[in-house]
């Protein structure tokens, strides 16, 4: 999908949503996209997406599959806090 920007009515650009992530010495580029955030000063989570269903799918799975890994790895009492967290969803 092509996006299309205007200024004072007039096309200025189109552009397509692009993600880039540098992690490792190595950087990736994605045309389609799902990226949580979290801010570790203010506290919020943030779900950025230019995907369409199939590839928001595709994310939903890879991040139950990391959340199932990562509960291992919790002390008990961090297991409680996730629980009191989550309500009854765990």
């Amino acid at each position: 999908m092509t996006y299309k920007l205007y200024t004072n009515d007039k096309f200025t650009k189109s552009f397509k949503p692009k993600c880039t992530i540098k992690m490792d010495n190595t950087v990736d580029t994605f045309n389609e996209f799902v990226v949580v955030g979290y801010n570790e000063q203010t506290g919020k989570t943030t779900l950025l997406q230019h995907a369409d269903p199939l590839t928001l799918g595709q994310a939903y799975l890879l991040v139950s599959k990391a959340f199932a890994n990562s509960i291992q790895t919790l002390q008990p009492e961090q297991l409680e806090e996730l629980r009191e967290f989550l309500g009854g969803m765990l």
